[in-house]
This record gives C-alpha cells, sequence and structure tokens, in this order.
C-alpha cells in the first residue's frame, strides 16, 4: 500500500516514526538532551532484545528521492551523536526513498541504520493497529499524534565525571590519558557547533602525543566569527600535561600545525597549570607574525567550562573573553 508520508509535517511524522519504533519492539522517548538537537535528533530508543541504544533522527522531505550530499551529511552528524549521546547505534528514519545502488555509493557508516519510506510503508502495512489509526486520522484532517513516550535510563557523559577523570591523571605522568580525557572534555564542551575531532598521533622526545583537528560548524555567532573573520575551517588542539606552567616552546609547538593559507589559523592548547609569561610572548608572536590566534585552557578553565554546561549557558563565552583580553592588551 502507498501512503503519502512526505505529507505529514515534521511533528507529526516525527510522532508516527515514535509509534513505528515501538511496534517493532523498542521503547522510544523523545531526545531532549542539551546540544543534540543540534544534531535534528528527535528519539533516543532502546531494543528491549538486549539493551542497544539508538540515536534517532525522523527526517521528513518533501520529495522522493534525496540528495547524496544532503545523506552522506546526516549520516556522519548521527555516526558523531552516537559519541556524544553515549549510545551505540543511530538510526534514520526518512519519508524519502534510498534506493541500494544509492546505499551502496554512501560512505560506510556500520553503526548507523537506514529506514526509508519504503521501509516505513512496510511496517505500516504490517501492523494493523497504526496503520488504521494513521489512515483515519489522515482521513479527518486530524493532526497524528499516536505516540506514547517509555523511560529510557541515559548513559551519556556527565560534568562530575569529567572532573573525577582529569583529577585522576598525575601532572607531568599519563600524557595520553590526559590527552584523552580533554578530548572528551572538549567534545562535551563544544561539539557541537564544532564536529567531531580528527585525532592526528605523532611523536615528541619519545612519548606518543595526540592533537585533535576540529572542523569548524556553521550558525553559532561565536565560532562563526572564528570562521570567517579569522578565515579559520579547523581548530587545532593540543594537550600538555606539565607539573609546571607551559612556555615558549609549548606554544611554538602548536604553532608549527597553524598556517591561514590551509584555514588553521585557531588553536586551543590545554595544560594543567595555564600559561608562563614567556608562553604569552609566544602567543602575541603567533599573532603578529602570522596571524595565528592560540587560546590557553587550564584545569580551572575547562572546570569553568563545564560548570557553565551543566549551567546550560554558552561556552564560547570563555574562550570569547579570553580573546577579548589578548586583543585589549595587545600593543605594537
Amino acid at each position: 500500500m502507498r501512503y503519502d508520508l512526505s505529507a505529514l509535517d515534521h511533528e507529526e511524522f516525527e510522532s508516527l516514526c515514535g509509534a513505528l519504533l515501538i511496534a517493532k519492539g523498542f521503547r522510544a522517548r523523545r531526545f531532549t538532551q542539551r546540544g543534540q538537537r543540534d544534531y535534528g535528533l528527535d528519539f533516543l530508543a532502546e531494543s528491549k532484545d538486549d539493551d542497544t541504544q539508538y540515536v534517532v533522527q525522523a527526517k521528513r522531505f518533501s520529495r522522493d528521492r534525496v540528495p547524496m550530499s544532503d545523506l552522506r551529511r546526516i549520516l556522519l552528524d548521527l555516526n558523531r551523536a552516537i559519541t556524544l549521546a553515549g549510545a551505540q547505534m543511530a538510526l534514520l528514519m526518512t519519508t524519502a526513498k534510498v534506493p541500494p545502488q544509492v546505499a551502496d555509493e554512501l560512505p560506510p557508516a556500520p553503526n548507523v541504520l537506514i529506514w526509508d519510506g519504503d521501509v516505513l510503508e512496510s511496517i505500516l502495512d504490517n501492523d494493523p493497529k497504526i496503520r488504521d489509526e494513521f489512515l483515519s486520522f489522515r482521513k479527518s484532517k486530524q493532526r497524528f499524534e499516536s505516540f506514547a513516550e517509555q523511560d529510557i535510563p541515559t548513559s551519556g557523559p556527565t560534568s562530575a565525571a569529567f572532573l573525577k577523570a582529569l583529577s585522576a591523571v598525575p601532572p607531568g605522568s599519563g600524557w595520553q590519558e590526559y590527552e584523552k580525557v580533554c578530548v572528551e572534555i572538549l567534545n562535551y564542551l563544544f561539539v557541537p557547533p564544532l564536529r567531531m575531532p580528527k585525532i592526528q598521533s605523532a611523536t615528541e622526545d619519545g612519548l606518543d602525543r595526540r592533537d585533535a583537528i576540529y572542523p569548524i560548524g556553521t550558525g553559532h555567532p561565536f565560532w562563526d566569527n572564528i570562521k570567517y573573520q579569522h578565515s579559520a575551517r579547523m581548530v587545532v588542539a593540543e594537550f600538555k600535561n606539565f607539573t609546571d606552567k607551559i612556555g615558549q616552546a609549548e606554544v611554538e609547538s602548536l604553532q608549527q600545525y597553524l598556517m591561514p593559507e590551509a584555514k588553521r589559523s585557531f588553536g586551543i592548547l590545554c595544560s594543567r597549570k595555564g600559561p608562563s609569561p614567556s608562553a604569552i610572548k609566544a602567543r602575541r608572536r603567533a599573532w603578529m607574525i602570522s596571524r595565528n590566534l592560540i587560546l590557553f585552557l587550564s584545569d580551572l578553565d575547562l572546570q569553568d567550562l563545564l560548570s557553565k554546561r551543566d549551567a546550560g549557558e554558552d561556552t564560547s563565552v570563555v574562550l570569547d573573553s579570553q580573546m577579548d583580553e589578548f586583543f585589549i592588551t595587545l600593543a605594537p
């Protein structure tokens, strides 16, 4: 049977998807976690068979065929959202058709499932209760709102857990663990509007080091300013687990990755105790010579950022304040 799913508005289609999830044996509730709505997530669903948790996006299109570029972007965002939500899988439910030849050309995403229009219609065909209710609502021109939320415990990250993990890493050792924790904190604080980072490994003095490179998304005033006024499509982050304040060498280590011509002119340097006077001077030189802008985040800064995140405040204000201070004090 053919159903005109694209005739539903987004709220109606979202409600239908919630009902279909339950019909297929999932527990489901609407997704309300801060920040995740920026990825278009609509539900958190849990399989009753094995307790696997899914982040779910209900995507309504006004046409049967969706551009490949849109599908690629959606799958990429869903892959990132899995980590941010503490889930294991993602599910895209869409009115559009995704024929096999199109699916074969999409980037590999083993943790993302697609229920396209054909799959949703098949579920409707095989569930008389929802099908009849759906058709009845459409015939009467009423809104389809048949979805009852179910309780699902979340396992996402918390600021308290991040602070505990950070304090458990001893300064001066545990370099890889410090980098790992800092990357997770930055993800929690700034993704979205930043996108999930690419992690690059290197060696410095015989020790492994990881640099995180964050693509900058669009639609956020602070990050739009970084992207367009400072010509930076990427944020480069480096992590120094020193017992003392970082110095000139650490700033210059980050500086070598920054290059305005490659749209990498903005960097974040995380360290336990913040910058020394020599580090501050090196940052000034980086700006004056190459127009590369570097911000410092100490453990105390990360704690402040996490507190703002918990309070529902915009975490970029901490970075913006540091930028203001830098430019106010900048002298020839």
